[in-house]
């Protein structure tokens, strides 16, 4: 039997999420998700994880390189970065130069 969701415009192939994870059904996946989900955020822990909050695409080299080239014009200005042991897309971040720094003289600090 065949399960799929659609979730905004991707297709979840959960067929395919089974066999690789060993399940044999879709309740007993969507019982393991929600555990795995739970337990990776306990009550007390708020904190985010940058990689999955303000990247584009995480995952293995080849998938981030597919996703860029995907996404074509869209991912100018974007890098593929390597941290941990796993790959993003993402925009880099840079400060403008002297915007942040006091003595650059455009800056009013309060009290």
């Amino acid at each position: 039997m065949k399960y799929r969701a659609q979730k905004k415009k991707g297709i979840i192939d959960f067929d395919r999420i089974m066999a690789l994870l060993g399940f044999e059904n879709y309740a007993d996946l969507k019982d393991a998700h929600y555990k795995w989900v739970e337990s990776a955020m306990p009550a007390d822990n708020r904190a985010k994880e940058n990689k999955w909050t303000q990247s584009i695409a995480v995952g293995s080299k080849t998938y981030v390189e597919k996703m860029k080239e995907a996404l074509g014009f869209r991912a100018k200005g974007r890098k593929i970065l390597f941290a941990d042991d796993i790959f993003e897309l993402r925009e880099v971040l840079t400060p403008y130069g002297k915007a942040y720094n006091p003595e650059f003289g455009n800056t009013v600090l309060w009290d």
